[in-house]
């Protein structure tokens, strides 16, 4: 890519299966909704402090992705422990599903867990979301491991939020 992108417009790399190396110039400041959806060799996406805007589901479904790194400059977003958060982490916007995690346990400010955030991510047997408010619309499709879900009882859970997962999922309310 250019030095001088700006913008990587909405599903520019989608299903790009066989694309195994991703490097985003530090000049990109918006990434499209789905734009490396399903780009399956992909084990890393590294974003430059001028990130302003990253669209829906902009790195879902990568099978091989195992961390999201964010300089530490950037305004808008963070990574912890390689997953994407909204810089005060209120908001999971994406798992890297290839990590080999089976406990997901977020940070305690992370309120909410977008559309899609941890969909495709094989190795969570159990989430512990006691501190999250908010499941977006299918935030665990598709997570065939998961087994245990542990939430309050007043989450609010998105459509098919828990959609093919493992048919023992069991889901533990606390109050």
């Amino acid at each position: 890519m250019p030095d001088t992108l700006e913008s990587i417009d909405d599903s520019a790399f989608d299903d790009c299966k066989d694309l195994r190396r991703i490097t985003i110039p530090g000049t990109v400041t918006t990434i499209g909704a789905w734009a490396f959806h399903g780009c399956d060799k992909i084990e890393k996406i590294v974003l430059s402090e001028n990130v302003k805007t990253i669209g829906l589901y902009a790195f879902g479904s990568c099978e091989s992705l195992r961390a999201i790194e964010v300089d530490k400059r950037n305004p808008y977003y963070c990574s912890h422990q390689g997953d994407l958060y909204t810089k005060d982490m209120r908001e999971l916007l994406q798992y890297a599903i290839a990590k080999e995690d089976e406990i997901l346990v977020l940070p305690a400010g992370t309120e909410k867990i977008a559309f899609r955030a941890v969909s495709d991510a094989y190795f969570i047997k159990i989430a512990d979301l006691q501190n999250v408010q908010i499941v977006g619309k299918k935030a665990f499709y598709y997570a065939t491991s998961l087994e245990r879900v542990i939430f309050k009882e007043t989450t609010v859970i998105g459509e098919k939020a828990f959609a093919f997962t493992s048919e023992r999922l069991t889901k533990e309310v606390r109050e």
